[in-house]
């Protein structure tokens, strides 16, 4: 049964047919912690590109791509461009019904542009893309088509000797830390949710408002973490600091509990008449 679609716009060369199109997809020991992500795609520099993703076979894939389809007919309003399907599901992922099941790889793992002065990608790079050439397009593209057809070893690479399995399993190992520092956030924010109470039945002098503090100092830096799962992991350098910002405010709001007077203990039960 096919879990998972591939679009490919036609402007698109595959140069590397040994690279093996799950190897991008969560590991399978990791496949529980992903069933909420349906849609895998990359950004440029103007944002979303749809010129290639994965998309789960889904009921959110139905209701995202027929949003993404009436948005141009029921918001005329909204200048959409050039790009209208490609800025209409941008538009549509911003929604949070849809935010949370998309999830963004590095776009020349998958989506190497050839621009009018080259190629940025190298060999063993999955393939290459032509957005934005005008009529260059059409020569460049028969120039590749001639030379994968006549050449073709000189991109062909057995995946192996690439760079894809050293940085996609960088690229996991990095998401699967951040999840558990959220797992860790969520348990500190909870264990402060309790304190809070605790000290409102209690009356304590003070005592709210500092726990109210940290709670909000976790709150923000969780809130932070999540906005860049969702919409930043194509850049691993802004989730490592997004989680190391957690990370801080965690050890903050744990070490000022360890060191925080103990309430004494409860008096002893009265003797036995």
């Amino acid at each position: 049964m096919i879990e998972m679609n591939r679009w490919f716009d036609a402007d698109s060369i595959i140069i590397n047919p040994k690279i093996p199109l799950e190897i991008f997809l969560p590991p399978p020991d990791q496949a529980n912690e992903y069933s909420h992500i349906h849609f895998i795609g990359n950004k440029d520099f103007k944002g979303l590109n749809t010129g290639t993703f994965f998309l789960r076979v889904h009921e959110w894939s139905v209701k995202m791509l027929v949003k993404t389809i009436g948005f141009p007919i029921f918001r005329p309003d909204v200048d959409l461009g050039f790009s209208v399907d490609q800025n209409a599901m941008a538009i549509i992922f911003n929604e949070t019904d849809f935010r949370s099941s998309v999830l963004f790889q590095p776009r020349t793992w998958f989506n190497t542009y050839q621009f009018h002065h080259g190629y940025e990608g190298a060999k063993g790079n999955l393939l290459v893309h032509f957005p934005g050439l005008e009529d260059a397009r059409w020569r460049l593209m028969e120039e590749w088509l001639d030379v994968i057809e006549n050449h073709p070893e000189n991109w062909s690479v057995e995946v192996g000797e690439t760079m894809y399995p050293k940085e996609i399993q960088n690229y996991w190992d990095t998401l699967g830390r951040t999840r558990e520092w959220l797992r860790k956030g969520e348990e500190v924010g909870e264990g402060l949710q309790r304190s809070l109470e605790h000290e409102g039945e209690e009356h304590r002098e003070g005592g709210n408002e500092v726990t109210q503090a940290k709670y909000d100092e976790l709150g923000k830096a969780m809130e932070r973490l999540t906005f860049v799962m969702q919409t930043e992991t194509d850049r691993l350098e802004a989730v490592r600091e997004a989680q190391e910002e957690l990370e801080k405010v965690v050890g903050k709001v744990t070490n000022a509990a360890s060191n925080a007077p103990q309430p004494p203990p409860p008096p002893p039960p009265p003797p036995a008449s």
